[in-house]
């Protein structure tokens, strides 16, 4: 595990693109030459987490635009020893709340993106490339959500799909199949469930590897102050969404024991969206 200190030097190293203003993320490479770790989604989305580079989490002008109640917020952040770094993120969506900012990206202010490799373009020697390659990759599944909506009272990925077969079933198998670790991205809402039905699948040639988001308060929208809820503290929580993967990733060592273990490519989908699997070909791209 990678404490606080640690995971600040890893940041300041630069393990991660991360924009601190929380409206949206630097998804460029990283370009320093060191080892690291490329994570892609489908359709093409990458990072490379080399020697990650944490944008600056600078306070200036932010202050003034803080409600009051921020040192209680921070407080109940310490409290739950919450890493500093997630700390210094979270005064900046804070700061912006307070700030009255819109915090959405207009469609009329987003451009196409004209220079996306086009995946059914690439060369048929780029998929014997990546399958060379399948041991310096793995696949994360983002695995914090609740399945609520669709009647379920447990996480989104045990929702039965196909008879009995989970999302997670399938998943599991996925991986098996690909011979790449899984790695599951999961919240404080679906760990235990997730964890009993990986045991359940009993399938030791599958690797599970599976770490935790981060939590955040619930901020009351009249006050700005930290929601309390004394029946149930838990209540009190939320994750802060998937783009807690980098820091989540840092934070919890996970990012350490892939670049260790020789996983430097690393494809990113949600844990509900079958149709997203590794693609040798987009593999052998990135190499």
């Amino acid at each position: 595990m990678v404490g606080t200190e640690a995971g600040d030097k890893a940041i300041q190293a630069g393990l991660v693109a991360f924009d601190p203003t929380g409206l949206s993320l630097d998804c460029q490479a990283m370009g320093t030459g060191r080892p690291g770790l490329v994570l892609a989604t489908q359709p093409l989305w990458t990072l490379e987490l080399v020697a990650l580079k944490w944008e600056s989490l600078t306070t200036n002008g932010i202050d003034r635009l803080m409600s009051s109640n921020w040192l209680a917020v921070e407080a109940k952040l310490v409290e739950s020893e919450t890493p500093k770094i997630v700390v210094e993120l979270f005064k900046k969506h804070y700061a912006n709340l307070c700030s009255g900012n819109d915090s959405y990206l207009r469609e009329d202010e987003i451009l196409p993106a004209e220079d996306v490799v086009d995946s059914e373009l690439l060369d048929a020697s780029l998929a014997k490339l990546g399958r060379r390659h399948m041991d310096s990759a793995a696949v994360l599944k983002l695995n914090g959500g609740l399945g609520t909506s669709m009647g379920l009272n447990g996480p989104k990925s045990l929702l039965p799909v196909r008879g009995d077969d989970t999302f997670l079933t399938l998943i599991l198998r996925q991986a098996k199949t690909l011979s790449v670790p899984l790695v599951l991205m999961n919240s404080f809402s679906t760990q235990e469930q997730t964890a009993r039905a990986v045991d359940a699948f009993g399938d030791a040639e599958v690797q599970v590897h599976s770490f935790l988001q981060h939590q955040v308060p619930k901020i009351d929208a009249a006050s700005l102050g930290p929601v309390e809820w004394s029946n149930d503290p838990t209540m009190q929580w939320c994750p802060p969404g998937h783009g807690d993967i980098y820091a989540a990733l840092v934070t919890s060592g996970t990012l350490k024991k892939l670049l260790s273990d020789g996983r430097r490519y690393l494809f990113v989908s949600n844990a509900d969206n079958l149709g997203a699997t590794l693609d040798p070909s987009i593999l052998g791209h990135f190499i």
